[in-house]
C-alpha cells in the first residue's frame, strides 16, 4: 500500500433513526462514527487522511 491519501468513510440514516428489530443493523452502522478518532490517528505517519 502506497503512503498517502483520503479515507472519506459515510454512514447512512439508519445510524441515527431507530426502529423495532433494527438494533443490531443499528449498532453496526453506528460503528463506524464511534472509531473514527482513533482511525484518524493510526495512520497519521503515513500521511493518510481521515474526514469526519
Amino acid at each position: 500500500m502506497n503512503d498517502g491519501g483520503p479515507v472519506v468513510p459515510t454512514v447512512g440514516l439508519g445510524s441515527r433513526r431507530s426502529s423495532p428489530g433494527a438494533t443490531v443493523g443499528a449498532a453496526a452502522r453506528g460503528a463506524p462514527p464511534a472509531v473514527l478518532p482513533s482511525l484518524a490517528l493510526e495512520p497519521a505517519p503515513r500521511g493518510v487522511r481521515v474526514t469526519p
